[in-house]
């Protein structure tokens, strides 16, 4: 990649190519014409020196290669330094060339370490350092290296056999020492039976739960590590994240294929109200992926708000949050976060002091092994007749909430379609929300394909998914229509442990939802996901009356089933029951099922590898053995049983 950085500097490649036939053609005659050597070596003129050149470039194209040269250099020199001044100023830097030149040296150290710590000092570890150090980095941040970094270690102790077993070999030929010449190739295969074998088994065993020296570095040393990552995060942020941990607030969202989530607990939650447990959210779609413009960080401390309460119809609430085992730093937070109890970032468009809005909010660590906090906020309780009035001037910051790329016809027909008559942005709301639910949530689901837009794959073909596929549809086809709204990633409220009091949340509650915003009230969740219950608000600001959601089929099919080429809604997703909850795919919801039979299969997986390795090693062992035993001289045949019998 250093090489691809530095091409983009150089000149043209036919002015290069000449230049460098006439240097190889220089070299090449100086080396062979014995007249030119002597010409040369007399001090004969350059003109009879170079007579015997043929095809030489004219010199202003020489010149103009160098030319080139210079414009290359100092093109690449200013992209450095906007790459420092961007970076030290607080903005994240989008320009990937100085990743990529990190990248070809890091690659090229490797490489040299690699072969000069083993053709100069015969030294496995110090030739595999820089790899091991890379791949565990990769393993750590991506948590998806588990079988390189595996090829890897059976390979760095193939190799170390095979060293010790040379350097064996050459002390005995020194001192003249006899020894089956096949003792190499017998050792090799032996190994490689064993070392695949202890490393399939390793593979099956269980993971360390805590380690007291990382959970001391990130106790000691969390803040300045991450500190670190921020600011590399900063100045690389052209570099899109692998990683994919649920509900870990990444700067990208993409839908995918299945998921498969555990029973692991995430957090315990001490709070009197069940919430939704906000970690991240994201305005920008491509159509396939979500994305955060919010790239700048507000640092703060825990004595500094967050965002001063500033709309109506809110209550106050605390929570007391501890954060389990977990790489992220990522902090989950109720609806309207106003004081955190520790030091924290906020992602925002721009770093000003005035944050009026925000995507996330990090931790100054990560939560290894644990992290608690206390978090002060107001949640809505606004009522459905108050969100409908609330008004229809939105402010200049929400209108990125409305941004859309091309757009399928049919994704915009329906959209159209479901807000016909529906003259307020909660009415909109709530029948798309309505509307959603009755799609079929399942987890195990074909990813969508690379020519599809993935709103109107799931819409119009595979009508069933996850919580990601009915929030995003939710928030496009409420943006069509011009409502702002935003996706938010996080937790919902596990269940309520009777003993301690706290809420119980695993890694099976990992959601994603639509928010709306509307004037004077904020962003208002909505649950467009049939799996979960609906969010119930009282139609009327006066406690004790509640109204259910109203459902979008009640308003009767003349006016709300006119849908043009798409037909009638109710047709999507089937037909019409006395069931208000959506249409589940038989087993997709067993988790422990899905678990334990994952589990058994991958064992049996393991197992038939492990047994297919020595399999496979002893045949290749007795047919290797007895392919050199029939090309052994006599000689060394008879030595070679000498041997067999003396050991």
């Amino acid at each position: 990649m250093v090489y691809v950085q530095v091409g983009h500097l150089l000149p043209p490649v036919e002015d290069w190519s000449r230049l460098a036939r006439l240097t190889a053609r220089g070299t090449w005659i100086w080396l062979t014409d014995p007249v030119l050597r002597e010409a040369s070596a007399k001090g004969a003129s350059v003109r009879s020196a170079t007579g015997a050149l043929t095809s030489v470039p004219p010199l202003w194209t020489v010149g103009g290669a160098f030319v080139a040269f210079g414009n290359g250099a100092a093109d690449f020199g200013y992209r450095i330094a906007l790459w420092v001044q961007q970076g030290s100023s607080g903005k994240a830097v989008t320009d990937n060339t100085v990743f990529l030149m990190t990248i070809g040296v890091i690659a090229w150290v490797q490489g040299l370490a690699g072969a000069w710590g083993l053709y100069r000092r015969q030294d496995v570890v110090l030739a595999s350092l820089p790899t091991a150090i890379v791949l565990g980095t990769n393993a750590t941040y991506t948590g998806d290296a588990r079988a390189p970094f595996a090829i890897f270690l059976i390979t760095l102790l193939l190799l170390a056999v095979t060293l010790n077993v040379a350097s064996l070999q050459r002390r005995w030929h020194a001192l003249n020492v006899a020894f089956p010449s096949g003792l190499l190739f017998d050792v090799t295969v032996s190994s490689l039976v064993v070392i695949c074998a202890l490393a399939l088994l390793a593979l099956m065993g269980p993971r360390l739960g805590e380690n007291p020296v990382s959970n001391a570095f990130w106790e000691y040393m969390g803040e300045q590590w991450t500190d670190m990552e921020n600011a590399s995060n900063r100045f690389f942020s052209g570099v899109n994240n692998p990683q994919k941990n649920s509900g870990a607030g990444r700067d990208r969202l993409t839908l995918s294929g299945p998921v498969k989530l555990t029973q692991r607990i995430v957090m315990t939650i001490a709070s009197a109200e069940p919430e939704y447990w906000r970690g991240a959210s994201y305005d920008v779609w491509t159509g396939k992926e979500w994305i955060t413009s919010d790239r700048s960080p507000v640092t703060r401390t825990d004595k500094q708000p967050v965002i001063a309460g500033r709309f109506t119809r809110r209550e106050k609430i605390t929570a007391d949050i501890t954060i389990q085992q977990s790489k992220s730093d990522l902090l989950y937070v109720p609806d309207e976060p106003t004081t955190l109890s520790v030091s924290y970032r906020m992602y925002a468009a721009s770093p000003d002091a005035a944050v009026v809005d925000f995507s996330a909010i990090r931790a100054r660590r990560p939560a290894i092994p644990s992290l608690r906090y206390q978090v002060d906020a107001f949640a809505s309780r606004a009522s459905a007749e108050e969100l409908r009035a609330a008004p229809l001037d939105n402010p200049e910051w929400v209108k990125r909430y409305t941004q859309l790329p091309d757009v399928p016809q049919k994704v915009r027909d329906l959209a159209l379609t479901l807000g016909r008559g529906r003259k307020t942005a909660y009415d909109r709301a709530t029948t798309v929300e309505q509307f959603l639910r009755r799609y079929p949530y399942t987890l195990d689901i074909k990813a969508v394909p690379a020519d599809r837009d993935a709103v109107e794959y799931f819409l119009f073909d595979s009508k069933q998914g996850y919580c990601d596929y009915f929030a995003t549809s939710m928030v496009v086809l409420l943006r069509a229509q011009g409502v702002p709204a935003r996706l938010a990633t996080g937790y919902v409220t596990g269940t309520l442990d009777p003993t301690s009091g706290q809420y119980i949340i695993t890694e099976e509650e990992a959601h994603s939802w639509p928010e709306v915003y509307f004037p004077n009230y904020g962003w208002i969740a909505f649950e467009p996901s049939g799996y979960r219950p609906a969010i119930v608000r009282p139609e009327v600001p006066v406690s004790g009356t509640y109204a259910e959601t109203p459902d979008c089929y009640e308003y009767g099919y003349s006016t709300f089933g006119e849908c043009g080429d798409n037909g009638d809604p109710s047709t999507l997703v089937g037909p019409i029951t006395d069931d208000q909850s959506a249409t589940f795919v038989p087993g997709s919801l067993d988790f422990a099922w899905s678990a334990a039979a994952d589990v058994a299969g991958w064992v049996a997986w393991v197992i038939t590898g492990v047994i297919g390795a020595i399999a496979v090693g002893i045949g290749a062992y007795r047919y290797g053995g007895d392919y050199l035993e029939r090309r052994r001289p006599p000689r060394e045949a008879v030595l070679h049983a000498y041997w067999q019998l003396t050991f």
